[in-house]
């Protein structure tokens, strides 16, 4: 084959594979927003991640051994339930939790944008949310 045609064919072959590429992970795809971070450096470690199911936790060890950190989920109703918890030389505890009605679908940075703004049990409900109770049996009379 002469070299010019092997160059050509080479340039297609190319272009096509970024074309494909493009598509899978470019600018107009929804962006996976599940993430980890952690460092092991430094006199205070820390992690934390998230998923794109609507879960996250974070955490950080002190100088003094002593671990703070949070964790939270929507739960399949749609509440957002998160914990605070230390874990020290008198154990683990959770030293606070929060409840908060967000809708089952919400994305969990604006369940946590919500829930920041919330009072603790709140129930407050994101606009899109919108409850769907099932109605219950009519009571008509005793059966013969």
């Amino acid at each position: 084959m002469p070299p010019h045609l092997l160059f050509a064919a080479a340039i297609v072959i190319v272009c096509s594979v970024c074309g494909t590429s493009a598509k899978i992970g470019g600018w107009d795809t929804v962006p996976n927003t599940q993430y980890h971070i952690q460092t092991d450096e430094g006199p205070e470690r820390y992690f934390k991640y998230q998923t794109m199911s609507g879960q996250y936790r974070k955490e950080k060890r002190l100088q003094d051994g002593t671990v703070v950190g949070s964790y939270g989920w929507v739960d399949a109703n749609g509440i957002l339930r998160l914990r605070d918890y230390i874990a020290d030389d008198k154990g683990y505890r959770i030293v606070r939790t929060k409840m908060v009605k967000v809708g089952v679908d919400t994305p969990i940075d604006n369940a946590i944008s919500v829930a920041k703004k919330s009072p603790a049990n709140s129930a407050a409900e994101i606009a899109a949310y919108q409850s769907n109770p099932q109605p219950k049996p009519a009571y008509l009379g005793q059966y013969q």
